[in-house]
């Protein structure tokens, strides 16, 4: 009998022994990330103190952006202002590079840009690039809502008409599929949440890759897109999860756009945003992004799977304040 042998079989219990010792080595390790990522966590607080106290002046701030000069600018109900604050070039890169690492990602010439969710800041979106792209880091932060506006709310604050607010109500519980179309900040995100908030039954999951939407109901289930699992991978995942319906908070490639048509056939009910000019263009682009996978998108599927296109601008009113408001909508007959 071999030494090991023996200690194994003679009450040593080397096998146990070594399991033990892996298992406490385990725990070591991951004992020193937590407080790696503790001292990281630290550190961007600490770098990032000028927007945290700019959140907490006005939380009616939707975005936060750096430019190349180290200018802070924000936006807040719907105006975009330069705060007076200043982020000079050395730190944005501290920053970012310390996000980066919290993440587990690399950022470096060969790959100038990352988008991550914040730990902190109610886990806003962080989106950065680095030179030799610009000329400083510069980054933008979309923040997500703290509280859905209701379609009552959007009839108060004009945003949509009477006619329209009985239109989206039908169109929700008829289970109409509804795709959101506008430009960045126009209030897309606004529109799918009322229209969520009226969902009063049924399962569903709302796939998207910051948390924006917010669930009308404990029922549901929010997948998150990450490296590991796209958008087109998320929404065949979501087939898994019984879902009544799935909502998607931005299409973005074609793998999404053809997957989520496919799905809302036999799923109806469904809500997503997609970023256009009008609503024509929002049914032209779902066409254009289909081309990436496919070489002749079905047009027929598009019609089929899309029930109506609500399109959301920001208007400029007479005394130079701006508003968000439905301009234009497609289908819901």
């Amino acid at each position: 009998m071999t030494t090991v042998s023996k200690h194994v079989f003679e009450g040593g219990g080397l096998i146990e022994k070594i399991n033990k010792y892996r298992d406490e080595i385990k725990v070591k390790e991951k004992r020193k990330m937590e407080t790696i990522n503790d001292t990281t966590l630290t550190a961007i607080k600490m770098q990032m103190t000028e927007i945290e106290e700019l959140i907490k002046e006005d939380d009616e701030i939707t975005d936060a952006m750096l430019n190349p000069d180290g200018n802070l600018w924000v936006e807040s109900e719907g105006k975009m202002y330069r705060t007076g604050k200043k982020i000079e070039p050395l730190r944005a890169s501290s920053i970012i590079r310390l996000l980066a690492g919290y993440n587990n990602m690399i950022i470096n010439e060969d790959n100038p840009e990352m988008s991550v969710k914040l730990p902190f800041l109610n886990g806003g979106r962080f989106h950065a690039i680095i030179p030799p792209v610009v000329s400083n880091p510069i980054f933008a932060i979309r923040f997500p809502p703290k509280n859905r506006l209701s379609l009552d709310i959007l009839l108060d604050l004009g945003t949509i008409t009477s006619s329209e607010y009985m239109m989206f109500e039908n169109a929700v519980k008829n289970r109409k599929n509804i795709l959101i179309a506008g430009a960045t900040g126009s209030g897309k995100t606004t529109i799918a949440n009322a229209l969520t908030g009226e969902i009063k039954e049924g399962r569903s999951i709302i796939i998207e890759d910051t948390p924006e939407i917010i669930s009308s109901t404990s029922y549901n289930v929010s997948l998150l897109t990450s490296e590991e699992m796209n958008f087109q991978q998320a929404v065949r995942s979501a087939l898994r999860l019984r879902p009544d319906r799935i909502i998607v908070g931005d299409i973005r490639d074609g793998g999404t756009a053809l997957g989520l048509c496919e799905v809302w056939l036999g799923h109806p009910g469904g809500i997503a945003t997609i970023h256009a000019s009008s609503a024509s263009v929002a049914k032209k682009r779902i066409y254009s992004l289909m081309q990436e996978v496919v070489v002749t998108p079905d047009r027929e599927l598009i019609n089929a799977a899309i029930d109506l296109i609500i399109f959301v601008e920001k208007v400029v009113k007479s005394d130079k304040s701006v508003m968000r408001k439905v301009t234009q909508i497609i289908g819901g007959k």
